[in-house]
């Protein structure tokens, strides 16, 4: 009795496989008689930053409509390849292509995410959330934060390893994109050669001189300061603001 026990115990996880392969045999055998109906595209985040059009990824599936996908079998459809192709653009951060045994085939694609905006040079282009290079976009132009400074050039290269003081900037932009008093009076911030940061408000003239990046919190909390306690005083006028001294607002 035990041995057949053991016996029924040592079946049970080849029974498992073959069911596993059966199931994927048979599947595979209704895709093959099966052709393609339709292609459903759909975004993640595309409210947010719609940057691609679901024409755009099908030309990149197609190259441009050399290929034909409805009415095409689906067994060869190669899912992997739409992916590496949809993913070649800079727009898509990720991308699944599947297949169903109605004849559709899912496309679910996720964009990338524009952090801020560098103007470096004559260069101009995105930083993602991913810290991720993005080209800028003729169909669509985000409402960002704006870097600007010959320091910025290098993230264009890509692909290369964080500097600290990248990391220490990309957690400043962290701080005020979560910030929403912050995100709306900050338009731009100028990096020069020496590392030191000069913002440009939204909504006043006054220049606002930050330093460097280190103390940044407490200098934002300075800086709230400012435009709440003292830029409301309609008798004071000022050009520049300076947050680098401790406990200090130098007004000019």
């Amino acid at each position: 009795m035990n041995k057949k026990r053991q016996i029924v115990k040592m079946l049970k996880p080849t029974l498992l496989v073959l069911l596993v392969l059966g199931a994927i045999a048979f599947v595979e055998g209704r895709l093959d008689e099966k052709k393609c109906l339709k292609v459903d595209i759909g975004f993640e985040k595309k409210k947010e930053h719609p940057f691609l059009s679901r024409e755009e990824i099908k030309d990149l599936m197609t190259e441009n409509g050399r290929f034909i996908l409805e009415g095409e079998k689906l067994i060869h459809i190669d899912a992997r390849l739409m992916e590496k192709r949809i993913k070649s653009n800079k727009f898509v951060y990720g991308v699944e292509v599947c297949k169903d045994l109605k004849g559709v085939v899912k496309v679910n694609v996720k964009q990338a995410v524009p952090m801020f905006r560098v103007f470096a040079n004559d260069v101009s282009f995105y930083i993602s959330d991913k810290q991720q290079v993005m080209p800028t976009s003729m169909r669509y132009t985000p409402r960002l934060l704006v870097i600007s400074g010959p320091m910025m050039e290098r993230l264009y290269r890509g692909n290369q390893k964080l500097l600290p003081y990248e990391r220490q900037l990309f957690r400043l932009v962290e701080f005020i994109n979560k910030d929403e008093f912050l995100r709306a009076q900050v338009a731009q911030i100028d990096i020069d050669i020496n590392g030191y940061l000069t913002i440009y408000p939204q909504v006043t003239n006054t220049v606002v001189e930050f330093g460097r990046l280190e103390k940044f919190k407490e200098k934002f909390d300075k800086l709230k300061l400012f435009y709440e306690q003292v830029l409301p005083r309609k008798d004071w006028q000022y050009k520049k603001v300076n947050l680098e001294y401790k406990d200090q607002i130098v007004c000019e």
